[in-house]
């Protein structure tokens, strides 16, 4: 009575079957294999050649897209801040270096003002 809701474990329920999630990832992994062979048949047999280096231009931007996410998420993970010591290492403002003409080449060699 109440407790025909919750199943009886037979894998179906109300007259219609229910799949594990193991069913389902294996149906979608058919899936992505057969659109993957349609891909490769498209890719050897129907391509032309600007049509090939669109798809490997394309390719090319979802790899670097994905590996600075990969990249950033790695940050993020280890807890590096925007803003750290190592982004200092890329700008540094040079100091006022004079007009030059002056003799006083001590007063020149420091580069940077920052204090």
């Amino acid at each position: 009575p109440g407790d025909s809701c919750l199943g009886t474990g037979t894998g179906y329920s109300g007259g219609r079957p229910r799949h594990s999630a193991l069913f389902g990832f294996l149906i979608f992994l058919l899936v992505v294999l057969l659109l993957a062979a349609m891909f490769v048949a498209w890719w050897l047999y129907l391509a032309t050649e600007p049509q090939r280096d669109t798809v490997r231009d394309l390719a090319a931007g979802s790899v670097a897209a994905v590996s600075s996410a990969v990249a950033w998420v790695q940050e993020k993970i280890r807890g590096r801040r925007a803003g750290s010591d190592a982004d200092l290492h890329y700008f540094q403002p040079l100091g006022d270096l004079g007009d030059g003409l002056d003799e006083d080449v001590d007063a020149r060699r420091s580069l940077f003002t920052l204090k």
